[in-house]
């Protein structure tokens, strides 16, 4: 009896591991440390000149995302069907299955939803126009008087570093 407890605990931290590896590849893919998804892949954007009127750090809340959860679930549900697949009972091992799949898709989506470092960045355009975007980054990439392009296209408009 031992050796399935021992089994369906390796395989409950091998799914956790898988889990959260999927939920960190859905993550990079909405909300990625590169300027843009892969939807943004040859596509023409507007291009505006301005300059950083203002900086504000804030907070982006990352959601849950379904697709995450969902392989959290089922690589959690699994491995644990496996490790109790001498259990003797279907009863056991759908409990245990039941089990470590709340438990896995619990800890996928606690890893990847939360708090994300963000900022909001204020500026006005060389036509006057001024605007906010915010993004997610670090405050102390742009500062008052710096020249950036506003990149704007397809629902993603993001502020860069002019060179």
């Amino acid at each position: 009896m031992s050796k399935t407890i021992s089994e369906c605990f390796f395989a409950l931290i091998v799914a956790v591991a898988l889990g959260a590896a999927a939920a960190s590849e859905a993550h990079a893919q909405n909300y990625g440390s590169g300027d843009f998804n892969v939807n943004g892949i040859r596509q023409a954007n507007q291009v505006n000149t301005g300059v950083v009127v203002d900086v504000v750090r804030s907070q982006l809340y990352v959601e849950p995302n379904a697709g995450s959860r969902i392989a959290g679930a089922v690589i959690g549900g699994a491995a644990c069907g496996v490790a109790t697949r001498n259990a003797g009972s279907w009863y056991v091992q759908g409990a245990a299955m039941t089990a470590c799949g709340a438990i896995a898709e619990r800890v996928v989506t606690a890893a990847t939803t939360g708090n994300r470092q963000a900022v909001e960045i204020i500026v006005k355009l060389d036509n006057g126009t001024v605007l906010s975007i915010a993004q997610e980054g670090n405050a102390s990439s742009y500062w008052r008087g710096q020249r950036v392009y506003l990149i704007r296209g397809h629902g993603a408009d993001r502020v860069v570093r002019a060179s």
